[in-house]
């Protein structure tokens, strides 16, 4: 069983699915299969058949198990087809919507923090991104905010920033159009890099 990345979602069910079967006695693997079943198998030098070696002894491996492999990613289009076909059940979870990004937005602020000048609604609105993504920016914003003497307020520059950061960590497009009157942010955070 194969299961798509969709943010916080794959974790919460992976990690219920591994208890749930740890404790009724079967052994469980989990992993990241796009490190080991990339798509380009052709050997171009030494690394290349170093890692296609690696894909056969996945190969020959996953013949031979006889348990659950619960496989996570976010990156499909980085596995191999012939890795893909060998799996028999894939299961996509598609990026939340609207209400549910609202929710998640809502959600991983950690407690005390003041939110009163936070658009949850702009944010779910603007940008399509998985819980996980959501998680980590509102980490990284709450660590740019963090401060010894000033109080605990997380506000929309900092997250604004770190939505910036998100966007160019996952090597993702966005436009200055989606930060609507927050774009000069964008643009004074790209021209420091």
């Amino acid at each position: 069983m194969a299961l798509a990345d969709s943010g916080m979602a794959i974790g919460i069910v992976t990690r219920l699915l591994r208890d749930h079967l740890i404790r009724r006695g079967f052994e469980v693997s989990v992993g990241k299969p796009e490190t080991a079943a990339d798509t380009d198998t052709a050997a171009k030098d030494a690394h290349d058949r170093y890692a296609n070696l690696e894909i056969s002894y996945l190969f020959e491996r996953m013949a031979r198990f006889k348990g659950l492999a619960i496989l996570a990613t976010n990156r499909k289009k980085d596995l191999d087809e012939a890795f893909l076909r060998r799996l028999r059940v894939v299961i996509e979870f598609p990026l939340p919507g609207h209400e549910e990004r609202l929710r998640i937005w809502r959600e991983v602020i950690p407690p005390g923090v003041d939110t009163s000048t936070l658009d949850f609604d702009f944010l779910a609105c603007r940008f399509a991104l998985a819980g996980g993504h959501i998680r980590a920016i509102v980490f990284h914003a709450c660590l740019q905010s963090a401060s010894h003497s000033a109080p605990k307020e997380l506000t929309m520059p900092a997250v604004i920033r770190a939505v910036q950061r998100e966007y160019e960590k996952l090597e993702r497009a966005n436009s200055l159009d989606q930060f609507g009157h927050y774009a000069p942010l964008v643009v004074a955070e790209r021209s420091l890099r």
